[in-house]
């Protein structure tokens, strides 16, 4: 057999090289401070997203994951945007993953919220005040709303 010379796998940070604008960074998000970036992209499921991920955004600054209430239930891809005066926020589509370590535990009644609440609704994500008459689901001190944010 002959071995290949060169590799067919290379690292991230090799193959997105000719993109000056693209950092590859090998470490821990989930407990780390990041710095500012425009965009966020997670690809594992999370069950509440970390403040270290939502610190980072930059305004107009944009954060995609995959909402999960456990292993191996059905969630859905969140879109938050930053805002001045909040965050926007949007489902994309259902979404089942891996859990993301370090942003996956059990999330009490957001199976129920995906069952019963109609994820369209979904207009804004809140980490102030508690949750009104427009909360969709709320855990570990965030909310979701089905009310726009100002902007």
């Amino acid at each position: 057999f002959a071995q290949p010379t060169t590799s067919v796998r290379q690292a991230p940070s090799t193959n997105l090289q000719a993109w000056p604008n693209v950092a590859v960074h090998s470490k821990d998000a989930t407990d780390s401070v990041l710095e500012s970036t425009d965009i966020i992209y997670v690809n594992a499921g999370a069950t509440s997203p970390p403040k270290s991920w939502l610190s980072a955004l930059s305004i107009g600054g944009r954060l995609l994951f995959p909402l999960v209430p456990g292993k191996k239930e059905q969630g859905a891809m969140l879109l938050l945007t930053r805002k001045r005066s909040g965050f926007a926020a949007k489902f994309i589509t259902s979404a089942k993953f891996y859990p993301c370590f370090g942003a996956s535990e059990y999330a009490l009644g957001l199976s129920e919220a995906f069952r019963v609440g109609d994820m369209r609704h979904v207009q804004s994500f809140k980490r102030e005040g508690p949750p009104d008459d427009s909360c969709w689901y709320a855990a570990n001190g965030w909310w979701l709303s089905t009310t726009p944010i100002a902007d």
